[in-house]
């Protein structure tokens, strides 16, 4: 995977902040079948973020990338002696509506 080096980019006079990922926010990965979505949500998870928890809503649950995180974080729990589930999957349909987030804990 080719990365971008942002230290390498022309700064304009603008203000402008160049950020791969943010901290606490939801993110949302669309593309066709076989883009790589669960490579880059795996990257994402894996390398490049430190998140409490994730939950994956997905039509396809037992894909081998979901097991590679599943184990992941089972891992990390038993390390770490955290008692609450770090990583779920979950059906589409039980997606939370954006209406019913608490906006103040953005869960």
């Amino acid at each position: 995977m080719e990365l971008i080096n942002f230290d390498e980019l022309k700064k304009s006079d603008e203000n402008t902040h160049l950020h791969f990922l943010l901290p606490n926010c939801h993110y949302l990965l669309v593309g066709p079948t076989a883009c790589g979505k669960t490579t880059l949500l795996c990257n994402m998870i894996m390398r490049w973020m430190n998140p409490d928890k994730v939950t994956i809503y997905t039509i396809n649950p037992d894909q081998d990338k979901y097991q590679l995180l599943d184990d992941f974080y089972n891992f990390i729990q038993r390390e770490l002696e955290v008692d609450d589930e770090m990583f779920e999957i979950r059906d589409p349909e039980d997606v939370i509506p954006v209406e019913n987030l608490d906006i103040d804990t953005n869960k």
